[in-house]
């Protein structure tokens, strides 16, 4: 069930932008490593996403995603593959990077996917394989990151 809404979720962009949500994110950030219970971690990872559906791209790269990617080194393997959805979501609703942020792949994504391909367990390598998929489409010529 948790899969599908955030399947669904991830391709919702109608959605207005609510103000506000900058310091519900910034709550949500500094209360994350301290969650314990692994559907208290799941919720949380899906409050991030909904929360980075309605916000601007800026907070999206600065705020959501570090705060997800720190969910990539939990001992349970459903919480990493979850946040490496919420990753690969979270990245396709990205409109467009500012110049300032045009380092943001090579010295951010690129290292954290290295470490990542190394999970040896099989849900994480199946979300790893669709997480470069998405990452492919950076690559493709019609890219809308090139500004």
């Amino acid at each position: 069930m948790l899969i599908g809404c955030l399947i669904s979720v991830a391709y919702d962009r109608k959605c207005t932008r609510a103000p506000g949500l900058l310091l519900l994110i910034q709550v949500l950030s500094s209360t994350q490593p301290f969650l314990r219970h692994p559907q208290t971690k799941l919720i949380s990872l899906m409050l991030l996403l909904q929360f980075g559906l309605r916000t601007n791209d800026e907070a999206i790269l600065e705020r959501v995603i570090p705060t997800v990617t720190s969910s990539l080194d939990d001992p349970l393997p459903q919480i990493r593959a979850m946040a490496l959805r919420c990753l690969s979501a979270l990245l396709q609703m990205v409109e467009k990077i500012s110049p300032l942020e045009s380092n943001y792949f090579p010295q951010f994504i690129f290292p954290l996917l290295n470490t990542v391909s190394k999970d040896q367990e099989v849900c994480r390598r199946v979300v790893i394989y669709s997480f470069l998929f998405v990452l492919g489409t950076f690559t493709a010529p019609t890219n809308k990151y090139r500004s």
